[in-house]
This record gives structure tokens, C-alpha cells and sequence, in this order.
């Protein structure tokens, strides 16, 4: 496991169903994700009705599931055919697709309602109108498709994955901010320092980065920093997942 696999490598070397049962391994760190956008929902910091991007996603959905009630509509975008395939599976309630009940249970719980988990994974199955490639290096990283600008855009363990550098993070960001209207949103979800993740018997490149990068390459690309958490992972066992031990939490709204 030598060999630190990177960009175009995603294509032939990320096994998505290998990937999400290591994930797995941080539903603990997952649960922090969802009470702090639980949270700014309930702050009122995202609108009602609003139309949702997340970007980069991989073959995962469960970051949505706090959304799904503020959202009109949720488009779903990913680099690779291989995660974007098993978006569809559980979009369109196929059997072999990977099992998010304990994820819609911990948000229900949030809201108030645990029982009403099945009714809030119809109701975001309802809401994701398309599954689409993207490339977030592009300067519109979801062409040549054509949307009007969107409320609220999730970008989570994605910009450290794709960037291999602060140069090209900045560029990221301020393509993020002109995919949104004015005083939209970015939920942002990423790894503090570490350099690298492991899926199987594969590694892939992490970009290092800290609090106050992150933070500066928002405030530069015209967004105002709304909250920011940070999340320890104590978990021994994920050390031999990834390197990076802490997740930053960050909502940043477009102010120019």
C-alpha cells in the first residue's frame, strides 16, 4: 500500500461499497455531522424551500438527510460513475443498495420523532431530482449541466481529497460561491491535518490543512463564517483508516 493514489486514479482504484463500510468505522464522527447541521437548521440559518448541490459525495447520501426537510429540491453530484451508481441504487429503492437507516434514524431522533425515519427517507428519495458528474477543479464543476443558482451546497471530505494544493483549494472555494445566489450557503465538512485515507488495501492522497486555512480560503472567496465546530475522532481503531483525527464543521455564507 506504498503507492498514494490520486485524481484520475479514483476512476479505476475507489471501490464505493469498500469505502462506505469503512465509513462505517465513523458514524460516531458521522452523528457529529448531523447534530451540528440539525443545529443550524434549527437556528434558522438555512432557508426554507431551498434549493441544495451537494458536491463531491461520493456513493453517499446521508449528508442530506438534515436537509431534507428545508429542501425544494437536492441535485446530487460525484466525480465517478462507480459512486454515482450507487446514489441511484438507493434513489430508486433498489435492493442491493447500502443501508442508511441508521443515519435517517440518528436525524429523525434529532427532530423529535425517531419512528418517523421511513417517512423522512421517502420523503428525501422524493427530493433528489438528478444524479450528475462534477469535477470540482473545473471553474464550473458541474458542467456542462446548467441549474440556477442553488440556496445551500454541501461540500464534505472532498476539497482536501481532489486539491493538491492551497492554490487549487482557493480556486474550489471560489467556484462554490459563484454556484450559489446571494446570502446562499456552503456546509462544509473536512479533515483537520493528516495526509492520506485508506479504502481496502488502497491509499489516497489527503491535502494537509488546518482550521485557519480552511477558514481564510472561505473569507477570501467572498463567504462570511457562520459557525465552525471541530470534531475529535478518539477511535484507536481509525488510525489505520486515515491520519487526520479531527473534522472541522463549517457553515459559510455568501456575503459578496
Amino acid at each position: 500500500m506504498d503507492t498514494v493514489l490520486f485524481g484520475a486514479d479514483y476512476h479505476d482504484s475507489f471501490d464505493p461499497r469498500q469505502y462506505l463500510l469503512m465509513k462505517e468505522k465513523y458514524f460516531d464522527s458521522d452523528k457529529n455531522f448531523h447534530k451540528n447541521l440539525h443545529n443550524s437548521c434549527e437556528k434558522g440559518l438555512v432557508s426554507d424551500d431551498s434549493r441544495v448541490l451537494e458536491l463531491g459525495g461520493g456513493p453517499c447520501i446521508h449528508r442530506l438527510i438534515s436537509l431534507t426537510r428545508k429542501a425544494s429540491e437536492i441535485i446530487s453530484s460525484e466525480y465517478t460513475e462507480a459512486c454515482r451508481r450507487e446514489i441511484r441504487k438507493w434513489v430508486e429503492n433498489d435492493p442491493s443498495a447500502y443501508d442508511w437507516s441508521q443515519h435517517f434514524q440518528c436525524v429523525a431522533e434529532l427532530q423529535g420523532n425517531r419512528e418517523s425515519w421511513r417517512d423522512l427517507e421517502e420523503e428525501l428519495r422524493g427530493k433528489m431530482h438528478d444524479v450528475i458528474p462534477c469535477d470540482v477543479l473545473k471553474e464550473n464543476p458541474i458542467a456542462p449541466k446548467q441549474y440556477a443558482p442553488f440556496d445551500v451546497i454541501i461540500v464534505a471530505s472532498c476539497l482536501e481529497m481532489a486539491c493538491a494544493d492551497r492554490a487549487s483549494y482557493e480556486r474550489s472555494v471560489r467556484a462554490l460561491n459563484s454556484m450559489l445566489g446571494n446570502g446562499g450557503v456552503v456546509v462544509h465538512w473536512g479533515r483537520i491535518g493528516g495526509c492520506y485515507y485508506s479504502v481496502g488495501d488502497k491509499k489516497f492522497f489527503a491535502m494537509t490543512v488546518d482550521e485557519d486555512f480552511v477558514q481564510s480560503a472561505y473569507k477570501k472567496a467572498g463567504f462570511e463564517v457562520v459557525e465552525k465546530v471541530i470534531v475529535t475522532d478518539d477511535v484507536d481503531d481509525n488510525k489505520n483508516v486515515a491520519d487526520a483525527s479531527s473534522f472541522m464543521y463549517l457553515l459559510a455564507k455568501k456575503i459578496n
